[in-house]
């Protein structure tokens, strides 16, 4: 029981400080990225905080993994650095205890990351496109600048606002354009103010004391309108919420709907904990196979082989979304090759002395 609370504390204390430099590291440049969206007002700035921590809890399965497999490494290379396993051995305690309390300490890790896999991960994954496209409508008025000209909608649509309330919610002296195929259309307001339809919850500009010109670049039949009052739709587009893909679609609904793309989403989702078990078996295996003079080869090793796990189920799951190898095989036959590693790995010694013994000829039996 002692030296089992042992090893959990040692993997623990290194996890917990490979997790939090991960996670720094992540928030940094998820944080440098939407600032910057922010900064050019494609992104409200107090969106920038929600944002990131939704993309943390989508990639948490991903992370996990990742941090997890050099914590093993590094723990328990340390114990055989200082021949600590050396001493549990000679106490009667050999590799069956590593591997036994790492797979127990690894299974609460397996549990979490089948956790935010199957359910956080994409429901994280649904709030960040509905926020990041709510954040994007909302910018397209909140984030203007006035005296300066704003692009929206993918240059679709240019705004000039000579000046803002300090709300930000009345503009004076407003020029829009907006292009709409080969058509141009032009908007001139005395002011402009948002708007709530009720009912419905769609967002609008309404314009006031202005004018609009509409035609075709080029051609002299302009349509001239004057109006007191003009409304314009900022959510073009958002109807029916957010658009779902397998990436944010819940895993009942993947279980139910039975196509190849859904298969292969499915399969993937729960490789990730199959993944994460499969590499700290291996990270034991290794270990004992590198002996404790070389941990930090045998973390390279660990490292490019997680990486080639990880691209082979990748691989494996593109050739089933594009129906070339069947949803019975999917992504199992990559977990049965990295199994097969293990057990080779394990045996090696044996395998090594059964091929070193020499063979002895059959007796012949005398005439």
């Amino acid at each position: 029981m002692i030296l089992r609370r042992y090893l959990f504390r040692e993997i623990g204390i290194t996890f917990a400080g490979v997790f939090m430099l991960v996670v720094m590291i992540f928030i940094s440049l998820r944080m440098v990225d939407y600032l910057a969206q922010a900064a050019a007002g494609r992104l409200p700035v107090g969106a920038v905080l929600s944002l990131v921590g939704l993309v943390i809890v989508s990639y948490l399965a991903g992370l996990i993994p990742i941090c997890l497999l050099p914590a093993i490494m590094l723990s328990v290379g340390r114990m055989q650095r200082d021949n600590e396993v050396t001493a549990m051995a000679g106490a009667g305690i050999g590799g069956r205890f590593l591997h036994r309390n790492v797979a127990a300490f690894t299974s609460v890790f397996v549990l979490a990351v089948a956790s935010c896999s199957l359910f956080l991960g994409p429901w994280a994954t649904r709030e960040m496109r509905s926020l990041k496209e709510r954040a994007e409508q909302e910018s397209d008025i909140t984030g203007v600048t006035p005296g300066r000209f704003k692009e929206f909608s993918e240059g679709d649509r240019v705004l000039f606002v000579r000046d803002l309330t300090p709300d930000k919610q009345r503009m004076e002296e407003v020029f829009l354009q907006e292009r709409d195929q080969d058509a141009m259309s032009v908007l001139a307001a005395d002011s402009a103010v948002l708007a709530v339809e009720e009912g419905t919850g769609h967002r609008f500009a309404l314009f006031h004391n202005g004018s609009r010109y509409k035609g075709v670049p080029g051609q002299a039949d302009f349509e001239i309108t004057h109006y007191e009052t003009l409304g314009w739709r900022i959510d073009q587009g958002a109807q029916g919420g957010v658009t779902e893909n397998t990436k944010s679609m819940p895993t009942l609904r993947l279980l139910a709907a039975g196509d190849p793309v859904s298969v292969a989403e499915l399969q993937w989702r729960v490789s990730v904990p199959i993944l994460t078990f499969l590499l700290s078996v291996f990270a034991v295996s290794l270990l004992r196979l590198s002996g404790r003079h070389n941990r930090y080869g045998a973390l390279l090793i660990a490292v490019l082989v997680y990486f080639t796990y990880s691209n082979l189920l990748g691989v494996a799951r593109t050739l089933v979304k594009k129906e070339e190898i069947p949803g019975a095989i999917g992504l199992w036959w990559v977990h049965l090759l990295m199994i097969g590693v293990i057990l080779l790995m394990e045996f090696q010694p044996q395998l090594a002395r059964w091929l070193r013994t020499p063979r002895q000829p059959p007796a012949v039996s005398p005439a």
